[in-house]
């Protein structure tokens, strides 16, 4: 059987508008259903649009290059490219991509409750990595390419390497290695006793 829309007399089993001012209209909540069992429904009520697959198998969108805009047209908010990236945007301004080696962030990332598991080694890698205090963003540590590994207590650095050993502010123990500092340093061991060094020169004596 055939179905024919007016002005149609092609005698192909289909429905055809050829007037780009026509449409085919349905109402609020009147549904354009697909599949036997109409498994497939495409609706508006008076609020939301859905597309609501409620059979079995999946709901498969097939392109080459699928986006999703906002409502104005004017912004994308996801790409997927066949053969390339996927790309998330917020307020028209791409933050994720996915590439061939992996992925790229553009901007910061807040996580909630930060983990990193790994089965093999976790690699960071940047010039200068910092590590900062989540409510009051004071330094916690900083590792420096070609440079210094840093410690902070409250934001004040207690600890430094350097390319001769390391630097200390304050009071602390067990070191190996070239110590530099202006306060005194405690070295515990079965011979107890203290190294300080400043601008007299270096004094060894016992606690």
């Amino acid at each position: 059987s055939e179905v024919l829309a007016l002005g149609n007399t092609t005698g192909a089993t289909k429905i055809e508008v050829d007037n780009t001012s026509s449409g085919i209209d349905f109402i609020d909540n009147a549904k354009a259903r697909f599949g036997t069992g109409d498994d497939l429904s495409i609706y508006h009520d008076s609020s939301h649009s859905y597309i609501e697959d409620s059979g079995t198998g999946r709901l498969i969108i097939k392109s080459d290059y699928f986006e999703v805009d906002n409502a104005a047209g004017n912004e994308a908010m996801l790409e997927a490219i066949q053969d390339g990236a996927v790309n998330l945007y917020h307020n028209g301004s791409k933050k994720f991509e996915t590439t061939s080696g992996g992925t790229k962030v553009f901007g910061d990332i807040d996580i909630s409750g930060v983990m990193f598991k790994s089965s093999g080694d976790l690699e960071l890698k940047a010039a200068t990595t910092r590590i900062k205090g989540i409510t009051t963003n004071e330094n916690l540590a900083a590792f420096i390419e070609n440079g210094a590994v840093e410690l902070y207590h409250d934001n004040s650095k207690k600890f430094e390497t350097t390319s001769t050993g390391i630097e200390v502010s304050g009071t602390s123990s067990t070191f190996a290695g070239v110590v530099t500092a202006n306060d005194t340093i405690q070295v515990q061991n079965d011979d107890s006793g203290f190294i300080c060094r400043n601008s007299a020169g270096t004094v060894i004596g016992t606690i």
